[in-house]
C-alpha cells in the first residue's frame, strides 16, 4: 500500500468532514457522469434524425458541417478583413518558400467547412521556429505589416502576431510555434515535454529580469528592442529540447499558453510534412499533410456537436462596425 493511500485511510477516520467531502465528491461525479451520458444520447438522436437512407453517420455529420450558413452580418465582415490578411500572408510565404500550416480552429475550418467555421474570427497557423525566424526577418521589409509579441507574465506565455499597421481595430494572425525535436519513443516525448515545463518556468524568471513590463497594461509589445529578448530567450531555452540525431518530431514550443495544451501537444513530422493545400473560402492554403489525425489528436471527434456553437469571442463586433461607417480601411 503507498503512502498516499494510508493517509488517506487515516483521515477518514479521524475527519468527519473529509468523508463528507468524499461522499459529495463522488455525487458531483456521477452526476457528471449522467450529464455526459445525456448529452450522448441527445446529440445520437439529432444525428439519426439528420441521416438520409444509404448513408453513413460520418457522411450525415459531413454533410451537416458542410452545408451550415456561411457567417453573416458583421461577424462575416470580420472574417473578410482576417481573409485579407491571411492572403497577404500566404503570397509572402510562398513567394519566399516559407512553410506554414492551419492550425487550430482554421484547420477545423477548413476540413469541416471549406473555410471559417460560421462562429469564428480569429486566425491561427503552424510554423516551425526556423520558418518563423525566416518569416520574421522578411517583414520588416512590409510597409503593411509588422510582427508584434503579446506576452502574459502572470499566465507565462507568448503569442507572436502578424498585424496590420494602419488597422483601426484589433486584426491579427497568431503564430503558433514548433519546436524540432529528436525521439524514439512516445515515451521520450513524454520526458522532453516535462523538460519543456521547467524551461518554460525558466523563461519566465529571465524574462522578468530582463524586460520592462511595468505600466504594460494591454501586454503587446512593439519595440525592437523588447521584442529581441523575448524572440532570444525563449528561442535559447528551445535550443535545449531538440535532442540529437534527425528530428522527427514537432513539439509546441514554450510560448504556448499552458491553458490551450489539454494534453502533450506534440506531432510526428510525417504528420505535417510534406504539406498539401486545402480549400479556404477563395484561397488556397496550407494545411498538414495528416490533417485528420492532426485535429483528432487535439480535438477528439471532429463532427461531434461544438459547445461554442454560435459564439464569436475574439474582436468586438462594434469596432468594426464603427470602422465600416468612417470607411477608413
Amino acid at each position: 500500500m503507498n503512502i498516499n493511500k494510508k493517509i488517506k485511510q487515516i483521515l477518514q477516520k479521524i475527519l468527519p468532514a473529509y468523508r463528507v467531502s468524499l461522499r459529495v465528491e463522488e455525487q458531483l461525479y456521477r452526476m457528471d457522469y449522467q450529464l455526459k451520458l445525456m448529452n450522448k444520447r441527445q446529440e445520437m438522436c439529432f444525428w439519426w434524425l439528420l441521416q438520409k437512407p444509404e448513408e453513413t453517420l460520418n457522411e450525415t455529420q459531413k454533410r451537416f458541417f458542410l452545408g451550415l450558413p456561411k457567417a453573416d452580418g458583421r461577424l462575416r465582415e470580420i472574417q473578410l478583413l482576417l481573409l485579407g490578411l491571411l492572403k497577404r500572408f500566404n503570397d509572402i510565404c510562398r513567394k519566399n518558400n516559407i512553410n506554414y500550416w492551419l492550425e487550430g480552429g482554421n484547420l477545423l475550418g477548413a476540413i469541416r467547412h471549406k473555410g471559417f467555421i460560421p462562429w469564428d474570427d480569429d486566425l491561427d497557423v503552424g510554423i516551425s521556429r526556423k520558418d518563423f525566424n525566416k518569416l520574421f526577418s522578411l517583414i520588416e521589409y512590409e510597409n503593411d505589416l509588422e510582427i508584434v509579441y503579446q506576452y502574459d507574465e502572470k499566465n507565462n506565455y507568448c503569442f507572436p502576431k502578424l498585424v496590420l499597421k494602419k488597422s483601426k481595430i484589433s486584426l491579427w494572425l497568431d503564430f503558433i510555434i514548433y519546436d524540432e525535436i529528436s525521439c524514439n519513443n512516445w515515451d521520450k516525448v513524454k520526458v522532453i515535454w516535462n523538460r519543456r515545463n521547467v524551461l518554460k518556468n525558466e523563461c519566465k524568471k529571465e524574462l522578468r529580469n530582463n524586460l520592462k513590463t511595468k505600466n504594460k497594461t494591454d501586454n503587446i509589445f512593439r519595440n525592437k528592442n523588447d521584442i529581441e529578448i523575448l524572440k532570444n530567450i525563449y528561442e535559447r531555452y528551445a535550443s535545449k529540447l531538440s535532442g540529437e540525431g534527425v528530428s522527427n518530431y514537432f513539439m509546441v514550443s514554450a510560448e504556448f499558453p499552458d491553458d490551450m495544451c489539454t494534453g502533450i501537444r506534440c506531432f510526428p513530422k510525417k504528420w505535417i510534412y510534406p504539406l498539401k493545400t486545402v480549400e479556404f473560402d477563395d484561397l488556397i492554403l496550407y494545411i498538414p499533410q495528416e490533417a485528420d489525425k492532426y485535429l483528432t489528436s487535439l480535438y477528439g471527434d471532429i463532427y461531434s456537436l461544438p459547445l461554442d456553437a454560435g459564439f464569436q469571442r475574439h474582436i468586438q463586433l462594434e469596432d468594426v462596425q464603427n470602422l465600416l461607417k468612417e470607411n477608413q480601411y
